[in-house]
């Protein structure tokens, strides 16, 4: 992977809270727990990258390129500046444990 593309800052974050609350009730998230920083590539979906990638999961808006993270999951997302990206899927690049490519939501 080559770093001149990775030219994002983003915050990983992950939310602390449970689903629900002592009472079964959704609890609020708090996503105020920073899980790791990554250099990343942040690339809107052409029209019919879009297509392609709807296939996939519906409503993703950008793909995100970052030098592997263990533990990154799907219930996580990333942080550039005021900008956040919801994570709708998470892939292993060739299952190499090398890259990770995801398909994100733009909160607007």
């Amino acid at each position: 992977m080559k770093a001149g593309r990775l030219r994002h800052l983003v915050i990983v974050e992950r939310n602390d809270n449970p689903p629900t609350d002592d009472y079964g009730a959704p609890a609020p998230p708090n996503w105020d727990n920073k899980f790791e920083e990554r250099w990343c590539s942040i690339e809107p979906l052409s029209g019919d990258e879009l297509i392609a990638a709807q296939h996939v999961v519906a409503g993703v808006t950008h793909r995100v390129r970052m030098r592997f993270l263990e533990g990154l999951t799907s219930a996580m997302r990333l942080r550039d500046g005021e900008r956040i990206f919801n994570i709708a899927r998470v892939l292993n690049v060739d299952e190499r444990s090398v890259e990770h490519e995801l398909f994100c939501r733009e909160n607007v």
